[in-house]
């Protein structure tokens, strides 16, 4: 009997291949992947028009650019070359694979070195009074951002130092709110002098070049160390602009950032990134997730001493001083025993039971929100609105490893698996198929109830590879993946 993941594999395999197959849509011309002539122009303009027909005013438009014609402008576009440079006497990796990035060239307001800010974004909409405040808010509950992360070699600065840049923030802003206790700016101020002192003898730059496990824990830092705290506060500052102009809460499964990761799965340009690499990297970002999930569990269950609870909550721990405590250990022993033995497997290679691992995000929120409407019930909506609001969030945001990871592969390593497979299945050279007979095959295989894939075995190399990562991804929970990208390079 053919397994269902192992056909869902093929298809992914031969429709991502398929929608390769037409050249119609783009052309190229001096390395540079620009639109081709052939979009049908009127279709494209008049749905142009509809889509943009309540923009705003072309008085306050700064610049904007419709991309018309078949090339760039370079009047208004410009692109940078990844090479390698030399800082301070020493030479730095290049970043990409030799493509060609494009980036605006700015003008008047555009050009400028100042943040910006969701919430000024937002609170200049309530101050433009052509826009009703039931549309801002509409629009702000379907708000959908994903942020993706990159690993650039470029990034030559050290965790260590930048954490200390933090440290020094903290001191700072310690001494500003303790300005009045002569005493405690003293004991600030030496911790401010050897902080100091250590980042002038540490040395400032990366000294080995980073493999692809590396890039993803410098990623997995990021959000360790900023991100995690920051996400909460963000969503805390637009509602409390929600409710100073419109008196009301945004819904409480707003969620409108998720994160998303290219390292450990761009392997366009990158011999490194194998499916090795890519399993490893999704569980060490499972793993890094749930020692996050287990110390902010922990916090809580320390705190929720309370013994009033929920019937709901009653019938599940019994008889009980602490049911709150009682209720959520479970769960944070779940995640001690995820980190805990895909830390066994990493290191000593000791089985893996996925069965007994944090698999869906909807895990940890499930009992939270039981946890949340007990709090509501008993009048403790303080405590609803705070930590444990806060780690909802977390949840909804990060999901059970923190940033689903896209995997990028160049478009011709499909083509050659698939050459392979037809080469000694059916005799023949896909390669040289025209369109149509390549669109043929891929549909009569796809439709196909016979799995032609499932017992072959590739004996090229790089064909091995592709497959593997194919393999690889089936076992993954599907949380932890992203997009699936075929670049053209």
């Amino acid at each position: 009997m053919v397994k269902k993941h192992q056909i869902k594999i093929l298809m992914v395999l031969l429709l991502s291949h398929f929608l390769l197959l037409s050249p119609n849509l783009f052309t190229q011309t001096n390395k540079d992947i620009v639109f081709s002539k052939k979009i049908n122009a009127p279709i494209f303009n008049e749905l142009k028009d509809s889509y943009c027909k309540e923009r705003m005013k072309p008085s306050l438009i700064s610049w904007s650019e419709d991309f018309e014609e078949p090339t760039l402008s370079k009047e208004d576009w410009t692109y940078a070359k990844g090479n390698s440079f030399i800082y301070k006497g020493n030479l730095v990796s290049g970043w990409g694979n030799n493509e060609l990035q494009y980036y605006r060239i700015g003008r008047g307001k555009l050009n400028t070195n100042q943040n910006l800010f969701i919430e000024d974004i937002i609170e200049g909409l309530f101050k433009n009074k052509n826009i009703s405040n039931n549309k801002i808010y509409n629009l702000a509950t379907k708000l959908d951002i994903g942020i993706v992360l990159t690993a650039h070699p470029t990034e030559v600065k050290r965790r260590t130092l930048i954490q200390k840049y933090a440290n020094l923030i903290e001191i700072m802003e310690q001494r500003h709110l303790y300005k009045k206790y002569p005493s405690k700016i003293i004991e600030l101020d030496r911790k401010l002098y050897s902080e100091i002192a250590i980042i002038w003898k540490t040395d400032e730059l990366k000294r080995t070049k980073p493999s692809p496990l590396d890039e993803a824990r410098w990623g997995l830092a990021v959000i360790e160390d900023s991100l995690w705290d920051t996400i909460p506060k963000v969503y805390k500052r637009l509602n409390d602009i929600f409710r100073k102009n419109l008196k009301k809460d945004l819904p409480r499964d707003f969620n409108p950032i998720q994160f998303g990761s290219w390292m450990g799965g761009d392997r366009d340009g990158n011999p490194n990134v194998t499916a090795e690499v890519t399993k490893q990297v999704i569980l060490l970002s499972r793993w890094e997730a749930a020692k996050l999930y287990e110390k902010n569990l922990t916090k809580i269950i320390r705190s929720y001493s309370m013994e009033k609870c929920s019937n709901k909550i009653l019938r599940k721990v019994g008889k009980t001083h602490e049911p709150y405590r009682v209720f959520l250990r479970p769960l944070r022993d779940k995640m001690r025993l995820t980190h805990r033995s895909i830390e066994q497997h990493l290191i000593k290679n000791q089985p893996l039971d996925e069965k007994k691992l944090l698999n869906s995000k909807e895990d940890i929120l499930r009992p939270l929100r039981v946890v949340r409407e007990s709090l509501e019930q008993n009048q403790n909506e303080n405590l609803a609105s705070s930590e444990l609001l806060d780690l909802m969030r977390r949840a909804k945001c990060f999901g059970i490893n923190l940033a689903r990871l896209d995997i990028r592969q160049e478009s011709s390593r499909h083509s050659q698996l698939i050459a392979e497979l037809v080469s000694k299945k059916f005799k023949k050279n896909y390669l040289k198929f025209n369109e149509e007979e390549k669109i043929d095959f891929l549909r009569s295989a796809i439709k196909s109830k016979k799995n032609i894939i499932n017992n072959f075995i590739f004996r090229n190399k790089e064909n091995k590879e592709v497959w593997s990562t194919f393999k690889v991804l089936s076992k993954e929970p599907s949380e932890c993946l992203g997009a699936y990208v075929i670049s053209m390079t």
